[in-house]
């Protein structure tokens, strides 16, 4: 082959690869770009927000939930039609419920495109993976129509907030306690808060020593759960987001009680928090051994997924006794007992988690935890 011939190949090729890189730059600039489900859930709210910005008068008025449709979103040009942002968005349905709450509102994206994808509560998600049932392990339902887990259960962690920095940074493992009546999910945290406490450490003028009250309401404890209330430091305020005040049972229970539906903790409650501790018969209603009768029974460790053997720490509940003025119980390892109130003990913080949080993955097993969705910012807008 002639030195012609070859220049005139060698720029024949060049010019089949320039052409070629310019149809597949022209190819991927007029293709379609399409998105994931959870970032089109995310454009959903954002969407939401700047509709209700624009038009503030539309916002409801009355406390309750409402549905704002997507098409009027498409026809305001806050959001692109669901077949530009979806692959199979032709197949998909959407809308936006707006949640009132006082002078906040929350909103909850619902996407549905079949078998492919359904936007899912947790809620949800745990009733589907756990049938109630009133015998062995499992998800039992009480009589107020609320759920709680008894017996060796495995699969009801959850993920939320974390702790530690860089390498030693760890999430935070809650196991699923159950769920009240309004569909919030009671949670009680595998961490303990970082921080010791006594109960009270008040001079007692019964005993005559500052042995302190087992009088929650006056008590350092309750300024400890109050201070969590406002704290970041276990949460940060997008984590607290998905959680809901609650009110906390603090009623007395006497060493001889064996009554375990809550009615004797239940008896009196404190005024709404995010934080609270878990109770007495909490912890022996989720045992299945029939000889656990009193929180002081060692049984009731036995088939009870809220006993841990390697947690030798002992920790407060909010329940005190009415037996004196200066004890309340605590749970250390696989028995209540009742303590003086100026001991110093830790913290397993509980708490509710929003019925309205959306499933975002996970099985529910220690290995693969439920994962929420976590919004950057909190869903509301003040009027």
């Amino acid at each position: 082959m002639s030195k012609k011939s070859m220049i005139i190949a060698g720029c024949s090729i060049i010019g089949v690869l320039v052409l070629l890189i310019l149809f597949v730059w022209l190819l991927s600039v007029f293709k379609k770009s399409y998105t994931t489900y959870e970032k089109v859930e995310e454009k959903m709210v954002e969407a939401a927000k700047n509709y209700y910005k624009t038009y503030p008068e539309l916002l409801p008025v009355e406390e309750g939930k409402y549905t704002l449709q997507y098409s009027a979103l498409v026809e305001g040009k806050f959001i692109k039609p669901l077949n530009e942002l979806l692959k199979d968005g032709d197949h998909c349905t959407a809308e936006v419920n707006v949640y009132k709450n006082g002078e906040s509102y929350d909103y909850i994206p619902k996407l549905n495109c079949g078998q492919s994808y359904s936007t899912l509560e947790l809620v949800e998600r745990i009733l589907s993976d756990n049938p109630v049932t009133d015998t062995g392990s499992g998800l039992y339902l009480a009589d107020d129509g609320s759920y709680y887990f008894r017996g060796k259960v495995t699969n009801n962690y959850l993920t939320l907030g974390k702790t530690g920095s860089g390498n030693t940074e760890k999430k935070i493992l809650w196991r699923i306690l159950g769920i009240d009546e309004n569909g919030n999910i009671h949670v009680r945290s595998e961490t303990a808060f970082s921080s010791r406490t006594v109960y009270d450490n008040r001079y007692n003028v019964d005993v005559h020593k500052t042995y302190g009250y087992n009088d929650y309401e006056g008590s350092i404890l309750k300024d400890f759960l109050v201070k969590m209330n406002n704290s970041t430091s276990f949460l940060t305020k997008n984590e607290k987001a998905k959680l809901v005040p609650h009110q906390i049972c603090i009623g007395r229970r006497s060493s001889k009680d064996n009554v375990n539906d809550g009615s004797i903790e239940c008896a009196e409650k404190s005024e709404p928090l995010l934080f609270g501790t878990i109770t007495p018969y909490e912890y022996v209603r989720a045992s299945l051994d029939e000889n656990c009768v009193r929180p002081v029974n060692r049984s009731c460790g036995n088939f009870n997924y809220l006993y841990n053997s390697n947690n030798v720490a002992s920790e407060w509940t909010v329940t005190s006794t009415p037996e004196n003025t200066n004890q309340a119980w605590a749970l250390n390892g696989a028995v209540f007992e009742l303590l003086r109130a100026n001991t110093s003990r830790k913290i397993f913080p509980t708490a509710y988690i929003s019925a309205r949080t959306l499933y975002k993955s996970g099985t529910g097993k220690k290995s693969d935890p439920y994962v929420i969705v976590v919004t950057k910012k909190k869903s509301s807008i003040e009027k």
